[in-house]
């Protein structure tokens, strides 16, 4: 039965009844650590292996539902597809062990998808738990980089290194935020809605929102910004309620110009002003002695048009998986453009067909929204992951995977229900 808006939020903080110590223990792990290994965070081999152990345990310990449960649906030939395309491009590749080494991988975190999606399917609530976690673990790690980007290192941003001071990497920070941070605005907006907000609701939300401004990345900026306008949308703000947002904004803003170092207020109004002009922003603040991107936009543009020339040299079944590194002349071993990689590795053929899941997968989505308005944080995650894809390398990312899962699960449940 489905529950209103109040008696959710107040089953999400009592928590779940019938849950075993080691499947509580595995839920938090899982959630907690989803961030962390998603964005590279601190010694990523470790951070992965307590992923992965406490998912196996959460599979192995719902073993037998999820074999019960394995299916296979209209989404899954689209999938398969993908992968036969990518596994035959590996004939064509360069370099064919690591060609292997990547489709291995993507293979891993499609058959995570499968398992994942049993599990959601006979226990939704599994949902909630791990996001819940997701998003206050992601809150925790951005304040742990704040902590060493602007107090140890004196820097204006942050990043994902704390052995050192680097930008390098940051895309993978700002995906994550991109991911989850949905959940975190629908749930805080939900608590609002029901007078029901918390001290933590306000912590997670405050610390997730100003770690991403201080990622200082352009398209985070645009994307959080579609993600507040749809949110005050749904819950039907009014005039008033929106200035006093935006009261609270430029307070916000204010409080950091005075009491932040002014380079850093620099720095973040300076990514704003980059956006408004459409220019990098080494011209912005050219022989300020502050660039910052170092001509990020020129180096993308670069990038695509040589993963272009390499579509034109084999354009309908691609130059082969793992190949873009190998290109000649290519000084990166990503195009920071997953349409751009997968049509220079896998030809027309394999974008294609991975056109054809993204817009599923969307579709999917928003027709759980329409039968359920709850669903609106994983439309958010999944519109906006399909962005940023133009920025970053990320579909073989388990957390594109999970919510992916999530969304399959979930059309499953509604269309069952009704």
């Amino acid at each position: 039965m489905k529950l209103n808006l109040k008696k959710r939020i107040k089953v999400l903080r009592m928590g779940y009844p019938v849950m075993k110590h080691s499947e509580k223990i595995a839920l938090l792990i899982t959630g907690m650590s989803l961030p962390l290994v998603t964005a590279r965070i601190e010694s990523p081999v470790m951070s992965l292996s307590l992923f992965m152990l406490s998912l196996v345990l959460l599979i192995f310990l719902n073993a037998r539902l999820i074999l019960h449960n394995l299916n296979v649906y209209f989404s899954d030939a689209i999938i398969l597809s993908f992968l036969i395309v990518a596994l035959a491009s590996l004939f064509r590749s360069e370099n064919i062990a690591y060609g292997i080494a990547q489709w291995i991988k993507l293979t891993v975190v499609i058959v995570l998808f499968v398992l994942l999606r049993a599990l959601f399917y006979k226990k939704p609530y599994y949902v909630e738990v791990i996001m819940r976690y997701s998003s206050l673990g992601l809150a925790g790690y951005l304040l742990y980089l704040m902590w060493y980007y602007l107090v140890i290192f004196e820097q204006t941003y942050i990043g994902i290194e704390t052995a050192y001071a680097t930008r390098a990497g940051k895309n993978s920070l700002a995906f994550v935020v991109c991911s989850v941070i949905p959940y975190t605005l629908v749930s805080f907006s939900n608590s609002i809605e029901v007078g029901g907000v918390g001290i933590l609701d306000v912590f997670v939300t405050l610390v997730s929102v100003v770690g991403a401004i201080l990622i200082q990345s352009r398209a985070l900026f645009l994307i959080i910004g579609f993600y507040l306008l749809v949110v005050l949308k749904k819950h039907n703000i009014s005039l008033r309620t929106i200035a006093m947002a935006v009261l609270g904004f430029i307070i916000l803003v204010l409080l950091v110009r005075f009491f932040a170092p002014s380079h850093i207020f620099l720095d973040i109004t300076t990514r704003f002003r980059s956006i408004i002009l459409l220019v990098d922003d080494s011209y912005v603040i050219e022989g300020s002695g502050a660039a910052i991107g170092v001509g990020s936009i020129e180096s993308r543009r670069y990038l695509i048009d040589k993963g272009l020339h390499m579509f034109t040299q084999k354009p309908i079944f691609g130059n082969g998986l793992g190949s873009f590194r190998y290109f000649g002349g290519i000084s990166s071993s990503v195009s920071h453009n997953d349409y751009v990689q997968i049509i220079a590795e896998q030809g027309f053929v394999g974008l294609a067909i991975f056109l054809v899941m993204i817009v599923c997968f969307n579709w999917r989505a928003y027709s759980n929204y329409r039968k359920d308005k709850d669903q609106l944080w994983i439309l958010l995650s999944i519109t906006g992951i399909s962005v940023y894809l133009l920025m970053i390398n990320a579909y073989d990312n388990i957390i594109i995977w999970t919510l992916l899962a999530i969304v399959d699960a979930n059309y499953r449940l509604l269309k069952k229900n009704l």
